[in-house]
């Protein structure tokens, strides 16, 4: 294994740590958790149930796991800057590519890691309520649980990279709460704009026996872009400036 591995398990485990131990500061936190918790994982599996007839069940859960996941990553930065922890951890021997690294994964592992889980249960859920019988799509699933990763990773470090130019973390969360809702309401918008010929017309290139070039041309795009953030966020990644800032 070698040391840049290390480096990242390090930061891995720090951010973790964090989040399991941020909660238990007062009983009110922990009743919360207790109460909420379940609720909110209830409504995903259920939803996540339906995903063998219908893919679309799966926005749920999504986004309620990708709001998680701006939440966690605007504290990235902006939170160790705010409890004044940023400059002993810049003053660690941890490289920079390791600390921004493993911070951005711990929150992509940690959402994608729960929508995994929600799938499964989903699974298990539509195979008891189909009475044993159920024909799981492996291929549309294996499909969504990759582009899903990809999916989390680009939130992830354009999160990282507000969180790095954030004074506190309510800045960076109202950045990313909006920039999200423009992102997703423009999308919604700009489609249900579209004559319904062309929506029909759309649907047929993308889907049916498409899907499969669909979900890699998809998968390639955010490949890229997840490429493109993160350099950008190693760009901005300089220690002398974010001490100062």
């Amino acid at each position: 294994m070698t040391p840049m591995t290390n480096d990242v398990r390090t930061i891995l485990w720090k951010e973790w740590k964090e989040v399991l131990l941020r909660g238990r500061h007062s009983r009110s936190d922990m009743l919360k958790t207790i109460v909420v918790a379940p609720i909110i994982l209830s409504i995903v599996v259920w939803q996540a149930s339906n995903f063998m007839s219908n893919p679309a069940s799966l926005i749920v859960p999504s986004f309620v796991l990708i709001q998680m996941l701006i939440g966690l990553m605007a504290d990235s930065f902006a939170g160790e800057r705010e409890r004044h922890t940023l400059e002993t951890l810049l003053a660690s021997r941890l490289p920079d590519v390791a600390i921004l690294a493993g911070k951005i994964l711990a929150g992509v592992l940690l959402a994608w890691g729960v929508m995994v889980i929600t799938l499964s249960l989903g699974v298990a859920v539509a195979y008891v309520r189909s009475g044993g019988e159920l024909n799981v799509p492996f291929g549309t699933l294996a499909a969504f649980v990759v582009i899903y990763f990809l999916l989390c990773s680009v939130v992830s470090c354009a999160a990282a990279l507000v969180s790095l130019r954030a004074s506190t973390v309510r800045q960076a969360i109202q950045t990313l709460a909006w920039s999200f809702m423009a992102v997703v309401l423009l999308g919604v918008f700009g489609v249900s704009r579209f004559p319904a010929e062309w929506r029909v017309t759309l649907m047929r290139v993308l889907a049916g026996e498409n899907l499969l070039r669909t979900e890699v041309l998809l998968a390639g795009i955010l490949a890229i872009i997840v490429v493109v953030v993160f350099g950008a966020a190693r760009l901005r990644f300089v220690r002398s400036r974010l001490i100062l800032d």
